[in-house]
């Protein structure tokens, strides 16, 4: 990267290192520069997001799980765009946004590991009449 900060290649796996270690604001730096020399990485736009989530940058999250979205292989392949975009919208208390990306993820992901955990919680929201 530092002989040609252009090629691309190595980005990827350095945002991994990044993510895997936790290094948050390491993955957004590197995943910001991949992503000026080619935005249509879905994979480094996912990892930005969840980076930027993990940061607490929520506005800035959503805007790259938009990204993701706007991809159709790569909204299907991210299933956990929704979930954690359901996360966002419940800590802001917009409980029908919340319930709508949550749903979409069960949709995509009935079986997965945190899918009755995810029916529970909007069973709960709806019994407390909060949507």
């Amino acid at each position: 990267m530092q002989a040609d900060p252009r090629y691309l290649r190595p980005y990827e796996p350095m945002v991994l290192l990044a993510v895997n270690r936790h290094d948050w604001e390491r993955a957004v730096e590197l995943a910001n520069i991949a992503l000026g020399l080619d935005q249509s990485n879905v994979k480094l736009q996912w990892l930005n997001a969840v980076s930027h989530f993990e940061l607490g940058n929520h506005d800035e999250a959503l805007s790259g799980f938009g990204k993701v979205e706007a991809d159709e292989a790569g909204a299907m392949q991210y299933p956990q765009t929704h979930h954690i975009k359901g996360l966002i919208y419940s800590q802001r208390g917009q409980y029908a946004e919340a319930v709508t990306e949550l749903e979409r993820f069960l949709e995509i992901a009935p079986d997965g590991p945190t899918a009755e955990a995810i029916r529970g919680q909007i069973a709960d929201w709806r019994a407390n009449g909060v949507v």
